[in-house]
């Protein structure tokens, strides 16, 4: 993908790119290549591949979200799709939430380089946030970070009642949702819709979006051990 189909793709989902958002992209794209380098950041590297399967393909959950609103997102690794979604809307509160250390410094470059304010860095892991901030955000999602029930279990208690939790995913769901259905109602959540999303070259992209509809049990999350070795 192109810049200039990367405006019109973006266009397609509604919004219109400023000068200034598009430089952001551009020099977000630069600061990933030359710090992949240096630390395991991401295994697309060609500028392609990174603006439509990190940029754009981040961009596809932004028309769901509402305006005005807090996002967590969780695993952020490179930043995606937490970086992308607070350029091109910057009324929402972004969390990135990264465990790794590298990997979370290269987030607090990113926004001190792009000078992005409606972003928060937190070098942290879920089930030990979830301690200061059960229960505090409108939206949580992930990407890539691990199957639907480990991953229901690491962010709905992060998220409010009838807030909402987006897994993205990058191939067929089906599977995993049904093995997943048991562990997001014990969660607190229901699964409100599946979108699908097809990328230039093929390649499919899935939403899911789950819904918040009670709390969740205070003993949730689990040590991540546990929740590995017995996902609910």
């Amino acid at each position: 993908m192109t810049w200039n189909e990367f405006v019109s793709a973006v266009e397609s989902l509604g919004y219109s790119i400023t000068d200034a958002q598009l430089g952001a992209f551009k020099q977000y794209l630069t600061l990933l290549q030359s710090e992949n380098e240096k630390i395991n950041l991401t295994a697309i590297i060609d500028e392609a591949g990174i603006i439509e399967k990190h940029f754009y393909d981040s961009l596809l959950l932004a028309p769901y979200l509402k305006e005005n609103q807090n996002l967590l997102d969780i695993g952020s690794g490179a930043g995606f799709p937490g970086f992308p979604i607070a350029i091109m809307r910057p009324d929402l509160t972004v969390t990135l939430l990264e465990p790794t250390w590298k990997r979370a410094r290269f987030l607090e470059l990113v926004k001190e380089e792009l000078g992005i304010n409606n972003v928060l860095i937190a070098n942290e892991r879920a089930e030990d946030y979830v301690k200061v901030a059960r229960e505090s955000f409108t939206y949580a999602t992930a990407r890539a970070v691990a199957n639907l029930a480990i991953l229901s279990e690491l962010s709905l208690p992060l998220v409010k009642v009838n807030g909402v939790m987006f897994a993205l995913k990058a191939k067929e769901s089906e599977s995993e949702i049904e093995l997943a259905e048991n562990a997001i109602k014990t969660l607190g959540g229901t699964i409100t819709s599946v979108n699908k999303f097809t990328l230039s070259g093929g390649e499919v992209r899935t939403i899911i979006e789950i819904k918040k509809v009670k709390p969740t049990p205070s003993k949730y999350p689990r040590h991540y051990g546990q929740i590995k070795k017995k996902p609910l």
